[in-house]
C-alpha cells in the first residue's frame, strides 16, 4: 500500500508540473501549437492513470512509461 501511495504522489507531482508547463507553452505558442497539444495529451494520460489508481478498479500501472 505504501508503494501505491508513492506512485500516486509521484503522479500528482507530474500532473502539476505538466499542467504548469502546458499553460506556459500555450501562453507562449498558442493553444493549437504542437508542443501544447503534446503536453495536453501527456497530462490526459497522467490524469487517466491517477483516476485508475485512485479508484482501485484497474491494475497498478497500465501502459506506457514516460
Amino acid at each position: 500500500m505504501e508503494n501505491k501511495q508513492f506512485i500516486i504522489t509521484d503522479l500528482e507531482n507530474k500532473i502539476e508540473s505538466t499542467r504548469n508547463l502546458m499553460i506556459l507553452t500555450a501562453q507562449q505558442n498558442g493553444l493549437n501549437h504542437t508542443k501544447t497539444i503534446i503536453l495536453s495529451q501527456k497530462l490526459d494520460d497522467y490524469l487517466n492513470e491517477y483516476q485508475r489508481l485512485s479508484s482501485n478498479s484497474s491494475p497498478l500501472l497500465s501502459h506506457t512509461p514516460y
